[in-house]
């Protein structure tokens, strides 16, 4: 009985316990979610889906590290609040950059992407600049919620993602 009490003190809202529980439990569910997607895909994709699939990622976790040059890690060091709205405004302003460059080099390299990688990437090409978008998009909240301790907000998020790549 003094155990239970004792577990459930440590799991009190907004305690170290209760935050990693949170996490813990959110990425368990975001791999399962991916587990049992690739279950799935296996068995109705083609390995030509899964090359242009793996073009496709290639092309966007290639550009993600920089695309918003790591502003959104600066975020928690402020002391106010005022400063780190800044902070990830500035991080937004250089992701939107990125993703239009990157618009730019996907449309005007879309001829030799093809003709390097073959037509099964093609109809991916669009969605690169898409895809760093969101996920640099998601980098840069994921630590905001982090700086505001919202952490169930940060889990939810990272197990709809995961719903969306699987």
């Amino acid at each position: 009985m003094k155990a239970l009490a004792t577990i459930r003190a440590l799991l009190r809202p907004g305690r170290f316990g209760a935050d990693v529980t949170i996490l813990a439990s959110t990425n368990t569910a975001a791999q399962a979610i991916n587990a049992g997607a690739v279950l799935v895909l296996a068995r109705l994709a083609t390995p030509a889906d899964f090359g242009a699939l793996a073009l496709f990622l290639a092309g966007v976790y290639t550009v993600l590290p920089l695309a918003s040059l790591r502003y959104e890690n600066a975020i928690m060091l402020p002391a106010s609040q005022r400063e780190a709205v800044q902070v990830m405004g500035a991080a937004l302003c250089i992701l939107t950059l990125t993703v239009v460059a990157a618009a730019v080099v996907t449309a005007a390299a879309a001829n030799l992407i093809v003709h390097l990688a073959g037509a099964p990437a093609q109809h991916l090409l669009p969605y690169i600049p898409l895809g760093i978008g969101t996920l640099g998009l998601y980098q840069i909240m994921a630590v905001w919620h982090a700086r505001k301790k919202q952490f169930l907000r940060l889990g939810g998020a990272r197990t709809v993602i995961a719903s969306l790549v699987a």
